[in-house]
């Protein structure tokens, strides 16, 4: 792909996930969701994110193996219920059913890259949108640089995000949004991404959503760009954490 042309498409993909994510909590969440006290910024908190992410991804890797080790049929199972826990959990049990039998239907097709990434998009906006009336800038700085440190040291020394991000690959679990010529972003990273674009589109700050969308597509786009240039595995929070932290900073009210 040409590069001028995924950074407009990578733009524009930032731009859907979160105008999406928006638009479900809007929708469905709005009305069921209680706003927050604004919560200061706290250390412990991020001691704690650091290692609840850093201990959970452990166990999900170990389960990963065991089941990738296992049958066929268990493999199908790990992915539908990841979907449907997701998706009834946030919305409710007979939405999460029909989105699992959709996606059980759309697996059965040739173009499996097509239904994973549809796959992502859907998880990745109804996550987000459980987030959006959530957001506070202190308890939000927190949980930013407690993943930002554990995606650092989770790729960067340990290396089993890297192991982890191979292994949901080879179970065809949606957790990485595929580009073509095989660029990948993980669903974790662009949720990072969108929720605070849809937390200012939420407040009515049009013009801070795109521009948001802009800085934090920049991030993200830089951190493929390392990765291509290195031919290394990147952490994608070290490059799009910081312009989440500038655009929070540029239109904190």
């Amino acid at each position: 792909m040409d590069f001028k042309k995924f950074v407009i498409v990578y733009f524009l993909v930032i731009l859907c996930f979160s105008f999406s994510s928006f638009l479900i909590y809007f929708v469905f969440l709005k009305n069921a969701l209680k706003p927050k006290n604004e919560i200061k910024f706290n250390f412990m908190d991020i001691l704690k994110i650091f290692f609840t992410m850093f201990l959970f991804s452990l166990v999900l890797l170990l389960v990963f193996r065991i089941i990738r080790k296992n049958t066929k049929r268990g493999k199908n199972i790990l992915k539908y219920l990841l979907i449907f826990i997701i998706s009834s959990t946030i919305l409710n049990i007979v939405f999460g059913l029909g989105i699992t039998l959709f996606f059980y239907a759309l697996y059965q097709t040739e173009d499996k890259r097509l239904v994973n990434n549809l796959a992502v998009y859907i998880l990745t906006i109804l996550i987000g949108a459980l987030f959006v009336d959530f957001y506070n800038f202190g308890y939000f700085l927190s949980i930013l640089i407690g993943l930002l440190i554990y995606d650092v040291v989770s790729v960067y020394l340990t290396g089993h995000m890297i192991s982890l991000a191979k292994e949901s690959m080879e179970l065809e679990l949606p957790l990485l949004f595929v580009f073509k010529d095989n660029v990948k972003i993980g669903a974790g990273d662009l949720l990072i991404s969108i929720i605070y674009p849809a937390h200012l589109l939420a407040k009515g700050n049009v013009i801070g959503f795109f521009i948001s969308c802009i800085l934090i597509s920049f991030g993200g786009v830089l951190g493929i760009y390392v990765s291509k240039r290195t031919k290394k595995g990147q952490a994608g929070l070290l490059y799009i954490v910081p312009m989440v932290l500038l655009s929070m900073f540029i239109f904190r009210s």
